[in-house]
């Protein structure tokens, strides 16, 4: 039986782990500087819980994410079985029951909070030695599929996990088509995710991978959402409509960028960027 995992983080340790000394980092957070160790920041309680599913939204999920997508359905399915069966089965137990078998319910309740953070930690340990390597300026993973794809849905993973995002995808669904995805959001963050993955390992030729070195006295810095779209609106209230990824994997030296070729120029790349750093 494994334990609870209470504090979650959206953004990984081992992530924030780049930008500090001795576990602690300075962030600016509420206008002000502060001296704050890597547990304490870019983690909430409990984040990753699972919720039971009404039918509007397993139909909601269907309809829009899964079945218009036949390339990754049978993957997303799969992510509507794993982030949802335990809170549902939770739902169905009578009081009768849970007098009975105490053992069970604990271990249930268990698994609605640490089922999403384990796979993350899975996601982790894949991805993690394929961003050691773009530190030390090798990313030929990016053309051996059985390590770009890891990579990929990694990425896109961290793209869409984090707080942030959460708050503005369901910000901008009620707003736009008041549609509330806060019970949806642990399931629907993988698909998105895995369908955003799949169109760019498919269409890597077109938007290469490219590690950006440093050449300037100035550090990059990072957030709690680090992966960034250099071409995001802007607004809450209106999604992207083209993606240019951008990704600061090292305090000093390097960054990841993916953008479609002949869509940003040079020099309009070097403004996103350096606008992105602050």
């Amino acid at each position: 039986m494994s334990n609870v995992v209470k504090c979650q983080h959206h953004v990984s340790k081992s992530y924030l782990r780049e930008w500090s000394t001795r576990d602690r980092l300075f962030c600016l957070q509420d206008g002000r500087i502060r001296l704050a160790n890597i547990k304490d920041v870019a983690v909430e309680r409990h984040f990753n819980q699972l919720h039971a599913l009404e039918p509007d939204d397993i139909s909601y999920l269907q309809k829009m994410w899964i079945d218009p997508f036949p390339h990754s359905r049978q993957v997303n399915n799969n992510y509507m079985m794993m982030f949802t069966l335990s809170a549902n089965l939770r739902r169905e137990l009578t009081a009768e029951f849970e007098a009975k078998h105490p053992e069970f319910v604990k271990e249930l309740d268990q698994q609605i909070i640490n089922t999403e953070e384990e796979y993350h930690s899975r996601l982790e340990t894949d991805f993690s030695p394929l961003i050691e390597s773009a530190r030390q300026g090798k990313i030929d993973f990016y053309e051996d599929a059985d390590r770009c794809i890891p990579f990929l849905l990694s990425l896109c993973v961290q793209y869409f996990r984090t707080n942030g995002m959460k708050r503005k995808m369901i910000d901008l669904h009620k707003a736009t088509l008041g549609i509330d995805l806060s019970r949806v959001w642990n399931v629907l963050s993988h698909i998105l995710a895995t369908n955003v993955a799949y169109s760019l390992f498919r269409d890597r030729k077109r938007m290469p991978l490219a590690l950006l070195e440093n050449n300037t006295e100035l550090p990059f810095i990072t957030s709690d959402q680090p992966v960034i779209n250099l071409l995001g609106t802007g607004s809450d209230t209106q999604a992207p409509t083209h993606l240019a990824l951008y990704y600061p994997i090292h305090q000093t030296e390097r960054c990841l960028s993916m953008i479609p070729k002949n869509h940003v120029t040079l020099e309009r790349f070097k403004y996103l960027s350096m606008t992105s750093r602050g």
